[in-house]
């Protein structure tokens, strides 16, 4: 409602109000830009967002050049237009984690990350657990990030079959996909076949209910198995480790093999 009463003034003092600015000083009109934009114009918030992060802070000054080159709605139009194509970049390449057991907790989080161009480490503390891989996609799972999604997957089972025996299962972590469709359906189910080549079955943890309602109606999570959803991490853990020796041995050499 606070907006639509400032719209409502803004229209009004356009039709109406607009001639009585004609007779102010041009000083008095630039005092009210200055003390509109002084806020945006700190440079503590530049720096902050050099820190935060160098593709928005580089965005802003591309703006700021615009403006000054070109006027403001030209430098605006150029700068939305710049941040939409960037959104859209980091959710077709968002973070993937895999995630391990933090023994002064017992939480699991990520102790190596990958996405956007980016990699890093996550919490030393948290080591892999064994018997089991866990896998984290840091996004909804939707057709621009699909592909992006079974890659980490795979590669999740590539670096593992490289280390030692595959374990028998792989746990996704589906705290962050509130959202999927039918790519991303499809994207779970061709992980799933993947996976089973090398005797691996799939898990999934924290599934929302947005998206659990679509994997139900395309018939993923039937051909998952309903004991294969689990309310959170630990339980998933707990119902699908097993002792990391034997058994996936001589597939975890061929996954290693495929990668070269």
């Amino acid at each position: 409602m606070a907006n639509i009463f400032l719209a409502i003034i803004v229209l009004l003092t356009l039709l109406v109000l607009s001639p009585l600015f004609q007779w102010l000083p041009e000083a008095v009109l630039a005092a009210v830009v200055i003390n509109a934009m002084w806020g945006s114009a700190n440079p503590a918030k530049v720096t902050k967002l050099l820190k935060d992060d160098r593709v928005d802070f580089a965005l802003g000054v591309i703006t700021g050049l615009l403006v000054l080159g070109f006027g403001l709605l030209p430098a605006m139009i150029t700068g939305i237009v710049f941040s939409v194509i960037y959104m859209v970049y980091r959710v077709s390449f968002p973070s993937r984690a895999e995630l391990g057991r933090d023994a002064k907790t017992g939480d699991y989080e990520a102790f190596k990350w990958v996405g956007a161009g980016k990699q890093g480490e996550g919490n030393p503390d948290a080591q892999p657990v064994p018997g089991v891989m866990l896998y984290r996609f840091d996004s909804p799972l939707i057709f621009a990030n699909s592909d992006a999604f079974k890659g980490g997957g795979e590669q999740l089972m590539i670096d593992t079959g490289q280390k030692g025996p595959l374990p028998k299962t792989m746990v996704i972590d589906c705290e962050e996909i509130f959202y999927t469709d039918a790519s991303g359906c499809a994207a779970i189910r061709d992980l799933r076949d993947y996976a089973h080549r090398y005797d691996v079955d799939i898990a999934l943890a924290r599934l929302h209910a947005e998206a659990r309602k679509t994997l139900t109606d395309d018939g993923v999570l039937a051909e998952l198995g309903e004991d294969r959803i689990y309310d959170n991490v630990h339980d998933a853990v707990a119902a699908s480790t097993v002792p990391a020796v034997g058994g996936n041995g001589a597939k975890s050499e061929e996954v290693g093999r495929t990668s070269k």
